[in-house]
Protein backbone atom coordinates (compact mmCIF):
# COMPACT_ATOMS: atom_id res chain seq x y z
CA UNK A 1 0.00 0.00 0.00
CA UNK A 2 0.91 3.50 -1.00
CA UNK A 3 2.65 5.95 1.93
CA UNK A 4 1.76 9.34 1.23
CA UNK A 5 5.33 10.18 0.96
CA UNK A 6 5.15 7.86 -2.48
CA UNK A 7 2.49 9.83 -4.01
CA UNK A 8 4.67 12.85 -4.05
CA UNK A 9 5.97 13.16 -7.79
CA UNK A 10 5.86 17.03 -8.58
CA UNK A 11 9.30 17.87 -8.63
CA UNK A 12 12.29 17.87 -11.61
CA UNK A 13 14.96 14.74 -11.46
CA UNK A 14 14.88 11.39 -9.00
CA UNK A 15 13.83 8.18 -10.83
CA UNK A 16 13.44 8.34 -14.20
CA UNK A 17 11.44 5.04 -13.78
CA UNK A 18 9.76 4.36 -10.75
CA UNK A 19 8.36 0.46 -9.89
CA UNK A 20 5.25 -0.03 -8.08
CA UNK A 21 4.46 -3.58 -6.66
CA UNK A 22 0.80 -2.06 -6.33
CA UNK A 23 -2.66 -3.47 -6.91
CA UNK A 24 -5.38 -1.69 -9.00
CA UNK A 25 -7.16 -0.06 -6.19
CA UNK A 26 -3.39 1.26 -5.04
CA UNK A 27 -2.87 2.48 -8.38
CA UNK A 28 -6.03 4.29 -8.49
CA UNK A 29 -5.37 5.84 -5.51
CA UNK A 30 -2.31 7.29 -6.18
CA UNK A 31 -3.78 8.49 -9.76
CA UNK A 32 -6.45 10.44 -7.15
CA UNK A 33 -3.56 12.16 -5.18
CA UNK A 34 -1.87 13.08 -8.33
CA UNK A 35 -4.78 14.59 -9.72
CA UNK A 36 -5.42 16.32 -6.68
CA UNK A 37 -2.09 18.21 -6.87
CA UNK A 38 -2.53 18.87 -10.35
CA UNK A 39 -0.42 16.77 -11.88
CA UNK A 40 -1.53 15.49 -15.71
CA UNK A 41 -1.66 11.64 -15.78
CA UNK A 42 -2.09 9.17 -18.57
CA UNK A 43 -2.29 5.65 -18.00
CA UNK A 44 -1.44 2.95 -20.26
CA UNK A 45 -2.30 -0.81 -20.34
CA UNK A 46 0.29 -3.49 -20.53
CA UNK A 47 -1.93 -5.89 -21.81
CA UNK A 48 -2.46 -3.89 -24.87
CA UNK A 49 0.84 -3.59 -25.56
CA UNK A 50 2.04 -7.27 -26.30
CA UNK A 51 3.88 -5.93 -29.24
CA UNK A 52 5.65 -3.00 -30.86
CA UNK A 53 2.69 -2.17 -33.11
CA UNK A 54 0.12 -2.16 -29.67
CA UNK A 55 2.42 -0.41 -28.22
CA UNK A 56 2.31 2.47 -30.49
CA UNK A 57 -1.65 2.12 -30.73
CA UNK A 58 -1.83 2.15 -26.84
CA UNK A 59 0.42 5.42 -26.26
CA UNK A 60 -0.65 7.25 -29.48
CA UNK A 61 -4.50 6.94 -28.35
CA UNK A 62 -3.45 7.71 -24.75
CA UNK A 63 -1.13 10.66 -25.38
CA UNK A 64 -2.93 12.13 -28.16
CA UNK A 65 -0.19 11.81 -30.55
CA UNK A 66 -0.69 14.06 -33.66
CA UNK A 67 -2.02 12.78 -36.94
CA UNK A 68 1.78 13.23 -38.53
CA UNK A 69 3.15 9.96 -35.94
CA UNK A 70 5.34 7.77 -38.36
CA UNK A 71 5.02 4.51 -35.95
CA UNK A 72 8.16 3.75 -35.43
CA UNK A 73 10.94 4.19 -32.48
CA UNK A 74 11.98 7.28 -33.77
CA UNK A 75 8.47 8.79 -34.44
CA UNK A 76 7.90 7.35 -30.48
CA UNK A 77 10.83 9.15 -29.55
CA UNK A 78 9.71 12.51 -31.19
CA UNK A 79 6.30 12.46 -29.65
CA UNK A 80 6.83 11.64 -26.23
CA UNK A 81 9.48 13.77 -25.53
CA UNK A 82 7.48 16.76 -26.89
CA UNK A 83 3.62 16.25 -25.84
CA UNK A 84 3.00 20.17 -26.92
CA UNK A 85 -0.21 19.62 -27.72
CA UNK A 86 -0.56 18.67 -24.09
CA UNK A 87 -0.86 21.53 -21.68
CA UNK A 88 0.69 20.21 -18.14
CA UNK A 89 3.05 21.68 -15.75
CA UNK A 90 4.15 18.05 -14.22
CA UNK A 91 3.63 14.41 -16.31
CA UNK A 92 2.74 10.83 -14.76
CA UNK A 93 2.70 7.77 -17.00
CA UNK A 94 1.42 4.75 -15.32
CA UNK A 95 1.79 1.60 -17.27
CA UNK A 96 -0.18 -0.83 -15.70
CA UNK A 97 0.55 -4.49 -15.64
CA UNK A 98 3.94 -3.50 -17.03
CA UNK A 99 4.99 -7.26 -17.02
CA UNK A 100 2.71 -7.51 -20.21
CA UNK A 101 4.48 -5.33 -22.05
CA UNK A 102 6.40 -6.68 -25.30
CA UNK A 103 6.04 -9.96 -24.32
CA UNK A 104 5.53 -10.90 -28.35
CA UNK A 105 8.70 -8.34 -29.44
CA UNK A 106 10.78 -8.62 -26.29
CA UNK A 107 14.09 -7.70 -28.50
CA UNK A 108 12.08 -4.03 -28.31
CA UNK A 109 11.98 -3.53 -24.59
CA UNK A 110 15.42 -1.11 -24.84
CA UNK A 111 14.21 0.67 -27.45
CA UNK A 112 10.82 1.58 -25.77
CA UNK A 113 12.57 2.15 -22.45
CA UNK A 114 15.60 4.98 -24.39
CA UNK A 115 12.41 6.12 -25.57
CA UNK A 116 10.74 6.59 -21.89
CA UNK A 117 14.65 7.93 -20.85
CA UNK A 118 14.84 10.44 -23.68
CA UNK A 119 11.57 12.25 -22.89
CA UNK A 120 12.69 12.31 -18.89
CA UNK A 121 15.82 13.71 -20.18
CA UNK A 122 14.40 16.22 -22.34
CA UNK A 123 11.75 17.65 -19.78
CA UNK A 124 14.63 17.88 -16.84
CA UNK A 125 16.05 20.84 -18.49
CA UNK A 126 13.88 23.88 -19.31
CA UNK A 127 14.22 25.24 -22.84
CA UNK A 128 15.56 29.16 -22.86
CA UNK A 129 16.05 30.29 -25.98
CA UNK A 130 13.61 33.23 -25.98
CA UNK A 131 11.51 31.51 -28.49
CA UNK A 132 7.54 30.78 -28.53
CA UNK A 133 8.40 27.30 -27.59
CA UNK A 134 10.62 27.86 -24.16
CA UNK A 135 9.43 26.19 -20.87
CA UNK A 136 10.85 25.30 -17.95
CA UNK A 137 11.75 22.19 -16.44
CA UNK A 138 8.96 19.82 -16.45
CA UNK A 139 8.15 16.76 -13.52
CA UNK A 140 8.06 13.79 -15.95
CA UNK A 141 7.86 10.32 -14.24
CA UNK A 142 6.88 7.22 -15.68
CA UNK A 143 5.93 4.69 -13.21
CA UNK A 144 5.00 0.79 -13.58
CA UNK A 145 2.90 -1.01 -11.89
CA UNK A 146 4.83 -4.77 -11.65
CA UNK A 147 5.65 -7.40 -9.01
CA UNK A 148 9.17 -7.36 -7.63
CA UNK A 149 8.89 -11.17 -8.77
CA UNK A 150 8.68 -9.54 -12.65
CA UNK A 151 10.83 -6.71 -12.67
CA UNK A 152 13.88 -9.03 -13.80
CA UNK A 153 13.24 -8.45 -17.67
CA UNK A 154 12.65 -4.66 -17.21
CA UNK A 155 15.92 -4.44 -15.02
CA UNK A 156 17.92 -6.38 -18.20
CA UNK A 157 16.62 -4.15 -20.42
CA UNK A 158 17.61 -0.77 -18.64
CA UNK A 159 20.96 -2.36 -18.26
CA UNK A 160 21.17 -2.29 -22.33
CA UNK A 161 20.50 1.17 -22.65
CA UNK A 162 22.56 2.81 -19.22
CA UNK A 163 26.03 3.60 -21.29
CA UNK A 164 23.47 5.71 -23.58
CA UNK A 165 22.26 7.59 -20.65
CA UNK A 166 25.91 8.47 -18.84
CA UNK A 167 25.21 11.81 -17.58
CA UNK A 168 21.63 11.21 -16.61
CA UNK A 169 20.82 10.38 -12.78
CA UNK A 170 18.28 7.10 -13.63
CA UNK A 171 17.72 7.81 -9.36
CA UNK A 172 18.20 9.17 -6.38
CA UNK A 173 20.31 6.18 -5.15
CA UNK A 174 22.06 5.38 -7.98
CA UNK A 175 20.16 2.45 -8.74
CA UNK A 176 18.49 2.24 -12.05
CA UNK A 177 14.94 2.53 -10.42
CA UNK A 178 13.36 3.21 -7.09
CA UNK A 179 10.75 1.20 -5.57
CA UNK A 180 7.74 3.53 -4.52
CA UNK A 181 6.95 0.50 -1.73
CA UNK A 182 10.30 1.68 -0.27
CA UNK A 183 11.48 -1.87 -0.33
CA UNK A 184 14.70 -3.25 -1.44
CA UNK A 185 15.40 -6.02 -3.18
CA UNK A 186 18.21 -8.53 -2.57
CA UNK A 187 21.41 -7.17 -3.65
CA UNK A 188 20.78 -2.91 -3.26
CA UNK A 189 22.37 -0.68 -1.89
CA UNK A 190 21.41 2.90 -1.12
Amino acid sequence: MPTSGEYSLDYVGGSALRYADWSDSDVDAACTRWASQKMTIRWVRGNRMHTVDGLFEEFAAALQFPWYFGWNWGAFDECLSDLGWIDFSSFVIILRNAEQVLLDDCLDLPAFLRGVLDAYEVFAHPIDKGEWWDRPAKPFHFVLQISKEASHRWDLALDKVRTDFRGLSLSKEGQSVVWLDGCKREGETS
